[in-house]
């Protein structure tokens, strides 16, 4: 009776085993890179974004959108932004986030990405805001999303950028 108690016991401990491994493997990252590189970038973003939200109050502070509708709307899609990517963070460091969030984030920036390339805003702002698209580039390929499409036909004539550019695939 003892040895087929122990039988059982072990089968079931095999058993809880098994589903433990099973739900760790369902658990699959949603992003490509290990975490330290996911998070290093995330880290690269939300500075680069800080550099670019400081330039671009002086810089509006200094033109003619100071205190119009324009510039109370880049703040707002600056701050939206900024809540994106914190969202973003929070979720990553549960370790639960999604394409969804990353998708997000990019929506987020592409309404700045209009707004700064259909404005005339000083060179440093553009730099700035250009070094905060490269590392969003690279979000868009660790999440294998894609930034959404600016205007018409994903073409902004204004734009800095090569049309290939404009909509980004994340491949």
């Amino acid at each position: 009776m003892s040895s087929s108690r122990r039988v059982i016991a072990i089968i079931f401990a095999l058993g809880v085993l098994l589903a433990g491994f099973t739900a760790m493997a369902q658990q699959q990252r949603v992003y490509r890179g290990t975490y330290q590189s996911v998070r290093n970038l995330i880290n690269r973003i939300d500075s680069r974004a800080t550099t670019f939200r400081n330039t671009l109050d002086t810089a509006l502070d200094q033109s003619r959108l100071d205190g119009t509708n324009a510039e109370d709307n880049i703040n707002l899609f600056v701050r939206d932004f900024d809540a994106a990517v914190d969202r973003l963070r929070e979720q990553f460091e549960r370790r639960q986030s999604t394409a969804a969030d990353a998708q997000e984030v990019l929506n987020h920036a592409a309404l700045i990405d209009r707004f700064v390339n259909r404005r005339r805003l000083d060179a440093r702002v553009q730099q700035d805001w250009s070094a905060v698209r490269l590392q969003l580039n690279q979000l868009a390929t660790a999440y294998n999303v894609t930034w959404p499409a600016l205007g018409r036909g994903g073409r902004n004539p204004n734009s800095p950028f090569p049309t290939n550019q404009n909509r980004l695939t994340g491949t």
